[in-house]
Protein backbone atom coordinates (compact mmCIF):
# COMPACT_ATOMS: atom_id res chain seq x y z
CA UNK A 1 0.00 0.00 0.00
CA UNK A 2 1.25 3.45 -0.87
CA UNK A 3 1.63 6.16 2.21
CA UNK A 4 2.18 9.34 2.19
CA UNK A 5 5.06 11.25 2.81
CA UNK A 6 4.37 13.91 5.87
CA UNK A 7 5.31 17.26 4.50
CA UNK A 8 4.25 20.19 6.80
CA UNK A 9 4.06 22.80 3.96
CA UNK A 10 1.70 20.79 1.95
CA UNK A 11 -1.98 19.68 3.40
CA UNK A 12 -3.54 16.16 2.11
CA UNK A 13 -7.49 16.94 1.04
CA UNK A 14 -8.15 13.61 -0.69
CA UNK A 15 -7.52 11.97 -4.13
CA UNK A 16 -7.62 13.27 -7.77
CA UNK A 17 -7.83 10.67 -10.66
CA UNK A 18 -6.59 8.19 -7.35
CA UNK A 19 -3.55 10.38 -6.76
CA UNK A 20 -3.31 12.50 -3.74
CA UNK A 21 -4.48 15.88 -4.10
CA UNK A 22 -2.14 18.44 -2.06
CA UNK A 23 -2.18 21.71 -1.72
CA UNK A 24 -0.06 24.31 -0.66
CA UNK A 25 -0.85 25.51 3.34
CA UNK A 26 0.77 28.90 2.51
CA UNK A 27 -1.85 29.85 -0.05
CA UNK A 28 -4.48 29.47 2.89
CA UNK A 29 -3.32 33.01 4.07
CA UNK A 30 -6.78 34.78 5.61
CA UNK A 31 -10.04 34.39 4.04
CA UNK A 32 -11.58 30.75 2.59
CA UNK A 33 -14.68 30.08 1.29
CA UNK A 34 -16.29 26.51 0.66
CA UNK A 35 -19.46 26.46 -1.28
CA UNK A 36 -21.46 23.74 -2.88
CA UNK A 37 -24.52 22.23 -2.86
CA UNK A 38 -26.70 20.09 -0.15
CA UNK A 39 -24.19 16.84 0.46
CA UNK A 40 -21.66 17.89 -1.88
CA UNK A 41 -18.91 17.38 1.12
CA UNK A 42 -18.30 20.99 2.30
CA UNK A 43 -18.12 19.93 6.18
CA UNK A 44 -15.88 16.97 5.40
CA UNK A 45 -13.51 19.28 3.37
CA UNK A 46 -14.06 21.48 5.70
CA UNK A 47 -12.93 18.71 8.15
CA UNK A 48 -10.09 17.77 6.14
CA UNK A 49 -8.47 21.16 6.71
CA UNK A 50 -8.87 21.55 10.28
CA UNK A 51 -7.38 17.94 10.91
CA UNK A 52 -4.08 19.00 8.22
CA UNK A 53 -3.87 21.87 10.48
CA UNK A 54 -3.60 20.37 13.58
CA UNK A 55 -1.25 17.40 11.76
CA UNK A 56 0.77 20.45 11.25
CA UNK A 57 0.73 21.95 14.79
CA UNK A 58 -1.25 25.16 13.42
CA UNK A 59 -4.23 25.57 16.43
CA UNK A 60 -7.77 26.26 15.39
CA UNK A 61 -10.29 27.82 17.03
CA UNK A 62 -13.86 26.28 14.96
CA UNK A 63 -17.13 28.42 15.94
CA UNK A 64 -19.52 25.62 15.59
CA UNK A 65 -23.50 26.37 15.72
CA UNK A 66 -24.78 23.00 13.82
CA UNK A 67 -22.61 21.39 15.77
CA UNK A 68 -20.86 19.08 12.62
CA UNK A 69 -17.41 19.79 13.34
CA UNK A 70 -17.35 18.52 16.84
CA UNK A 71 -16.64 15.38 15.10
CA UNK A 72 -13.19 16.30 15.23
CA UNK A 73 -12.95 14.95 18.31
CA UNK A 74 -14.07 11.62 17.05
CA UNK A 75 -10.74 10.58 16.64
CA UNK A 76 -10.06 6.63 17.01
CA UNK A 77 -6.46 5.72 16.21
CA UNK A 78 -7.38 2.00 16.36
CA UNK A 79 -10.92 1.93 14.44
CA UNK A 80 -12.19 -0.67 17.31
CA UNK A 81 -15.82 -1.34 17.21
CA UNK A 82 -16.38 -0.44 20.98
CA UNK A 83 -15.04 3.02 19.72
CA UNK A 84 -17.91 3.93 17.64
CA UNK A 85 -20.36 1.66 19.48
CA UNK A 86 -21.36 4.80 22.33
CA UNK A 87 -22.31 7.21 19.20
CA UNK A 88 -24.46 4.08 17.06
CA UNK A 89 -27.92 5.37 16.44
CA UNK A 90 -29.97 1.81 17.74
CA UNK A 91 -33.07 2.97 15.38
CA UNK A 92 -30.64 3.45 12.15
CA UNK A 93 -28.83 0.01 13.08
CA UNK A 94 -32.10 -1.09 13.29
CA UNK A 95 -33.30 0.03 9.98
CA UNK A 96 -30.56 -2.14 8.65
CA UNK A 97 -31.17 -5.08 10.11
CA UNK A 98 -28.30 -5.16 12.16
CA UNK A 99 -27.56 -4.83 16.34
CA UNK A 100 -26.08 -1.70 17.45
CA UNK A 101 -22.45 -3.49 18.00
CA UNK A 102 -23.26 -5.05 14.35
CA UNK A 103 -23.59 -1.79 13.13
CA UNK A 104 -20.52 -0.25 15.11
CA UNK A 105 -18.39 -3.07 13.66
CA UNK A 106 -19.90 -2.51 9.75
CA UNK A 107 -18.56 1.34 10.50
CA UNK A 108 -15.07 0.92 11.83
CA UNK A 109 -14.40 -1.42 9.03
CA UNK A 110 -15.85 1.24 6.71
CA UNK A 111 -13.67 3.92 8.29
CA UNK A 112 -10.48 1.54 8.50
CA UNK A 113 -10.74 0.49 5.02
CA UNK A 114 -11.76 4.31 3.67
CA UNK A 115 -8.02 5.48 5.74
CA UNK A 116 -5.89 2.57 4.03
CA UNK A 117 -7.47 3.26 0.92
CA UNK A 118 -6.17 6.65 0.56
CA UNK A 119 -2.49 6.53 0.73
CA UNK A 120 -3.08 6.61 4.50
CA UNK A 121 -2.83 3.91 7.69
CA UNK A 122 -4.05 4.10 11.15
CA UNK A 123 -0.68 5.27 12.22
CA UNK A 124 -1.40 8.51 10.48
CA UNK A 125 -5.10 8.39 12.58
CA UNK A 126 -2.59 8.12 16.24
CA UNK A 127 -0.55 11.46 14.84
CA UNK A 128 -3.87 13.90 14.26
CA UNK A 129 -4.84 12.68 17.89
CA UNK A 130 -1.50 13.23 19.30
CA UNK A 131 -0.97 16.57 17.64
CA UNK A 132 -3.91 18.32 19.12
CA UNK A 133 -6.04 18.68 22.36
CA UNK A 134 -9.63 18.87 21.13
CA UNK A 135 -11.66 20.27 23.11
CA UNK A 136 -15.29 21.00 23.31
CA UNK A 137 -16.29 24.85 24.75
CA UNK A 138 -20.02 25.50 25.24
CA UNK A 139 -20.59 29.40 26.66
CA UNK A 140 -23.85 29.58 28.55
CA UNK A 141 -24.31 25.37 29.02
CA UNK A 142 -23.00 23.02 30.85
CA UNK A 143 -22.86 20.32 28.03
CA UNK A 144 -19.07 20.74 27.87
CA UNK A 145 -15.89 23.32 28.87
CA UNK A 146 -17.71 26.46 29.86
CA UNK A 147 -16.27 29.61 29.15
CA UNK A 148 -16.03 32.58 31.79
CA UNK A 149 -17.42 35.59 28.84
CA UNK A 150 -18.33 38.56 31.83
CA UNK A 151 -16.85 37.43 35.47
CA UNK A 152 -14.08 40.45 34.59
CA UNK A 153 -12.22 42.44 32.25
CA UNK A 154 -8.56 42.19 31.77
CA UNK A 155 -6.69 45.28 31.28
CA UNK A 156 -5.65 45.07 27.46
CA UNK A 157 -1.95 45.71 26.67
CA UNK A 158 -0.43 47.04 23.82
CA UNK A 159 -3.35 48.90 22.21
CA UNK A 160 -3.26 52.28 21.10
CA UNK A 161 -5.71 55.04 21.57
CA UNK A 162 -8.10 54.02 18.93
CA UNK A 163 -7.96 50.24 19.51
CA UNK A 164 -8.74 50.97 23.70
CA UNK A 165 -11.19 53.31 22.88
CA UNK A 166 -12.91 50.62 20.61
CA UNK A 167 -12.05 47.58 23.53
CA UNK A 168 -13.92 49.81 26.19
CA UNK A 169 -16.31 51.15 24.39
CA UNK A 170 -16.92 47.13 23.25
CA UNK A 171 -17.66 46.03 26.74
CA UNK A 172 -19.53 49.00 27.96
CA UNK A 173 -22.22 48.01 24.78
CA UNK A 174 -22.14 44.17 25.65
CA UNK A 175 -23.23 45.19 29.31
CA UNK A 176 -25.65 47.85 29.11
CA UNK A 177 -27.13 45.22 25.82
CA UNK A 178 -27.25 42.35 28.14
CA UNK A 179 -28.91 44.45 31.10
CA UNK A 180 -31.82 45.01 28.48
CA UNK A 181 -30.75 48.94 28.64
CA UNK A 182 -30.41 50.30 25.16
CA UNK A 183 -26.46 50.90 24.00
CA UNK A 184 -26.84 52.70 20.53
CA UNK A 185 -26.50 55.86 22.09
CA UNK A 186 -22.37 56.51 22.44
CA UNK A 187 -23.36 59.82 24.40
CA UNK A 188 -25.53 58.45 26.96
CA UNK A 189 -25.00 58.74 30.76
CA UNK A 190 -24.75 55.13 31.01
CA UNK A 191 -22.24 54.23 28.00
CA UNK A 192 -19.69 57.22 29.00
CA UNK A 193 -20.27 56.37 33.02
CA UNK A 194 -19.56 52.64 32.48
CA UNK A 195 -16.87 53.51 29.69
CA UNK A 196 -14.59 55.89 31.84
CA UNK A 197 -14.62 53.44 34.86
CA UNK A 198 -12.88 50.72 32.22
CA UNK A 199 -10.79 53.52 30.60
CA UNK A 200 -9.82 54.66 34.83
CA UNK A 201 -8.29 51.33 35.40
CA UNK A 202 -7.21 49.80 31.86
CA UNK A 203 -5.07 53.36 32.03
CA UNK A 204 -3.36 51.96 35.24
CA UNK A 205 -2.71 48.50 34.26
CA UNK A 206 -5.98 47.31 36.69
CA UNK A 207 -8.64 44.78 35.64
CA UNK A 208 -11.98 45.04 36.30
CA UNK A 209 -14.43 42.70 37.60
CA UNK A 210 -18.14 42.94 37.42
CA UNK A 211 -18.47 43.39 40.88
CA UNK A 212 -16.42 46.35 40.85
CA UNK A 213 -18.14 47.98 37.83
CA UNK A 214 -21.23 47.28 39.69
CA UNK A 215 -19.78 48.93 42.98
CA UNK A 216 -18.17 51.85 41.04
CA UNK A 217 -21.14 52.55 39.09
CA UNK A 218 -22.58 53.40 42.64
CA UNK A 219 -19.53 55.22 43.44
CA UNK A 220 -17.37 56.23 40.87
CA UNK A 221 -12.96 56.62 41.53
CA UNK A 222 -13.22 59.85 39.56
CA UNK A 223 -14.76 63.31 40.14
CA UNK A 224 -15.66 64.64 36.86
CA UNK A 225 -16.98 63.14 33.64
CA UNK A 226 -15.78 65.60 31.24
CA UNK A 227 -16.27 69.05 32.32
CA UNK A 228 -19.24 68.03 34.88
CA UNK A 229 -18.76 66.53 38.28
CA UNK A 230 -20.06 63.24 38.17
CA UNK A 231 -23.48 63.96 40.60
CA UNK A 232 -24.08 66.98 37.59
CA UNK A 233 -23.55 64.44 34.70
CA UNK A 234 -25.60 61.40 36.40
CA UNK A 235 -27.09 62.16 39.72
CA UNK A 236 -26.55 59.15 42.40
CA UNK A 237 -29.94 57.76 42.45
CA UNK A 238 -30.35 56.99 38.23
CA UNK A 239 -26.71 55.47 39.10
CA UNK A 240 -27.74 53.60 41.28
CA UNK A 241 -30.84 52.25 39.01
CA UNK A 242 -28.11 51.26 36.61
CA UNK A 243 -25.97 49.26 39.03
CA UNK A 244 -29.32 47.37 40.27
CA UNK A 245 -29.81 46.65 36.83
CA UNK A 246 -26.55 44.64 36.26
CA UNK A 247 -26.46 43.54 39.58
CA UNK A 248 -30.25 41.71 38.86
CA UNK A 249 -28.43 40.41 35.66
CA UNK A 250 -25.65 38.19 37.37
CA UNK A 251 -28.21 37.77 39.75
CA UNK A 252 -29.75 35.55 37.37
CA UNK A 253 -28.88 31.56 37.84
CA UNK A 254 -29.04 31.69 33.84
CA UNK A 255 -26.58 34.50 33.83
CA UNK A 256 -24.30 33.08 36.28
CA UNK A 257 -23.49 30.30 33.43
CA UNK A 258 -22.21 33.14 31.46
CA UNK A 259 -19.22 33.58 34.67
CA UNK A 260 -18.35 30.17 34.96
CA UNK A 261 -15.35 28.12 33.21
CA UNK A 262 -11.96 29.15 31.56
CA UNK A 263 -11.22 32.81 31.39
CA UNK A 264 -11.64 33.89 27.26
CA UNK A 265 -7.87 33.95 26.90
CA UNK A 266 -7.63 32.88 23.01
CA UNK A 267 -3.83 32.76 23.38
CA UNK A 268 -3.94 30.54 26.04
CA UNK A 269 -6.56 28.39 24.96
CA UNK A 270 -4.98 28.09 21.33
CA UNK A 271 -1.06 27.32 22.80
CA UNK A 272 -1.62 26.29 26.55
Amino acid sequence: MKSLQENLKLFYLGLENSEPFLYKNKDLTTHALIIGMTGSGKTGLGITLLEEAAIDNIPSIIIDPKGDLTNLALTFPQMRAEDFEPYIDEAEAQNKGLSVREYAEQTANTWREGIEGSYQDLARVQLLKNSADFRIYTPKSSAGLGVSLLSDFEAPKGLNEEDLNNYVGGIATSVLSLAGISSDNLSSPEFLLISQILSYHFGRGEGVSVVDLIAQIGNPPFDKIGVFDVNTFFPGDKRMALAMKINALIASPSFKLWCEGERLNISKMLFD
